[in-house]
């Protein structure tokens, strides 16, 4: 999960679906679902809260 934090975080360019497919995940949903409940939010909210704090 610290690549995919780290991905989230360094490679704007990267979309969630290709984390999720390096990451070998099964389903997006899947990825979704396991990083919401080591982080408390979705990968999504995690980038976008990152950018807004002037990361």
């Amino acid at each position: 999960m610290s690549k995919a934090k780290e991905w989230l975080l360094d490679s704007s360019e990267m979309s969630i679906k290709e984390i999720t497919e390096r990451l070998r995940y099964a389903s997006m949903q899947n990825f979704t679902r396991v990083f919401k409940q080591m982080t408390g939010v979705p990968p999504g909210k995690y980038r976008s809260d990152w950018r807004q704090s002037g990361g």
